[in-house]
């Protein structure tokens, strides 16, 4: 069973702007997938996810988004254009196509790399996306805004997206806070203030195979029954799921759900 600790193996990639931190698992020659956290988290998210694909036999690349993790900080644009881009330019690095596993901010990044490329993303598989920016009142603004800003008020709102923290939370969460002290808050106060308007324009476009799966009780989202309905209007083709009993974060709380979904949809992608 994977652990919440440092990875050893991190890896980097230079981009416009920045350099990309990520880590391989899995055989050299496998099919590739690559698997983005969401704004305020780190590529060992991935930690219960990646080593089952992997022992499937494809080759799981975690990437920490730019400004986060141990990837560089200081970049000029956080939305999700821009992860994108380096989404693109880690396929080309790597070798591809990819089917790109994306939660939270991340999926209107994967959707917009999989419609400027098609010949490059084979597949999707969606986590907790957001079709739509989220509405937010003024007051609702401000408290958001000062979450995104603190440390600790960001690390206290991580835990309550979680129904069931997984039994190496309280390590994970220190990673995550000794992350916050080399990177600082700015990136996830810029992605959390993006805007995903013309992003997700690219759902239209998007004709690969595609999974999207929400949890039954996120919070961040008022209806997540409603959110999978609307998920499913703009991917007509998808499967749409929702997990029972889970929050935001499905591929760390429900593994054993999300990695038997995701490997169906890797050998349709693959055409394995």
């Amino acid at each position: 069973m994977a652990n919440a600790q440092a990875t050893t193996n991190t890896q980097f990639l230079n981009v416009p702007g920045g350099q990309l931190a990520y880590d391989v698992v899995g055989p050299a020659d496998g099919p590739l997938v690559i698997a983005l956290p969401g704004m305020g988290d780190l590529r060992q998210s991935y930690r219960f996810l990646a080593p089952r694909l992997a022992d499937a036999g494809y080759r799981v690349v975690s990437v920490d988004l730019r400004g986060q993790g141990e990837s560089s900080t200081a970049w000029d644009s956080y939305q999700p254009e821009a992860t994108g881009a380096d989404i693109l330019a880690l396929i080309e690095h790597l070798g591809g196509p990819a089917v790109l596993v994306a939660t939270s901010f991340s999926p209107s990044a994967a959707a917009w790399a999989a419609a400027q490329a098609p010949a490059r993303v084979a597949g999707l598989v969606l986590l907790s996306m957001f079709t739509d920016n989220p509405p937010m009142n003024p007051m609702m603004r401000l408290v958001s805004g000062q979450v995104m800003s603190r440390r600790a008020l960001w690390l206290m709102y991580y835990k309550s997206l979680f129904a069931t923290v997984p039994d190496d939370f309280a390590s994970y969460r220190e990673l995550v806070k000794r992350s916050f002290g080399r990177t600082g808050m700015a990136a996830v106060r810029a992605m959390g203030e993006a805007d995903k308007t013309e992003a997700n324009k690219a759902l239209a476009r998007v004709q690969v195979p595609t999974l999207v799966m929400y949890g039954s009780k996120d919070p961040d989202f008022p209806d997540p029954a409603a959110q999978a309905k609307r998920a499913q209007e703009l991917l007509p083709h998808a499967t749409v799921r929702l997990v029972d009993g889970v929050k935001h974060y499905p591929a760390t709380e429900a593994p054993d759900v999300v990695a038997p979904a995701t490997l169906q949809l890797l050998k349709e992608a693959f055409g394995a």
